[in-house]
């Protein structure tokens, strides 16, 4: 289990999908979950990663060129041939199924959740930090039963004082408790430019 852990804005999500991509690279069949975006902003930022063409334009296609007509078609028909699974969904136990189902399928080599501290469970919780810490542990167990690597994203505070201002740590996890110990690696992405 390893978790990507970002403020907001700062691109984690991209980051997961970039490297759900290079795992097909490498020749590895992703399974990625979000929690956060529809399937639509997903194909936004898949084809503006294939093609290289800002997401920006993709927006509002008025001002695109023939150029970058050439490269969403391109990447169209790159993007079609990428064995990366979608799944929308909230709810961590359905995760948790659909994702076995998958691996069965022979369809899951690495799983990613977009992001943790969305996820919810038919179990009822008396606080937060209690829903984050089961779901953690689940999403550990499940690493571990279909011996695959889970990469969980997960929402980092907004910046204290001192130090942690300027560079996140572990602490800085959101619910960082559970998180901290079950997680095998953490992986803190910051952007100083966006320090104020």
């Amino acid at each position: 289990l390893t978790i990507f852990g970002a403020r907001p804005s700062v691109g984690k999500t991209a980051f997961a999908i970039a490297s759900a991509i290079a795992c097909v690279s490498a020749g590895k069949k992703p399974f990625f979950i979000s929690a956060e975006m529809r399937d639509t902003q997903i194909g936004q930022r898949l084809f503006a990663d294939a093609s290289g063409v800002n997401a920006m334009r993709l927006r509002k296609p008025t001002g695109m060129t023939a150029d970058d007509w050439d490269a969403l078609s391109h990447a169209l028909v790159q993007w079609a041939e990428f064995p990366i699974s979608y799944f929308f969904e909230r709810n961590a136990d359905v995760i948790l199924n659909q994702a076995r189902r998958q691996r069965d399928r022979g369809d899951c080599d690495i799983l990613f959740v977009d992001y943790i501290q969305l996820l919810t469970s038919r179990k009822k919780f008396e606080a937060d930090r209690l829903r984050v810490e089961y779901i953690s542990h689940e999403l550990k167990a499940l690493a571990l039963d279909l011996d695959i690597p889970v990469i969980g994203l997960a929402q980092l505070n907004r910046p204290g004082k001192g130090a942690e201002r300027y560079m996140p740590r572990l602490e800085s996890l959101r619910d960082s408790g559970a998180l901290e110990q079950d997680a095998d690696g953490v992986i803190l992405i910051h952007r100083p430019e966006t320090i104020e």
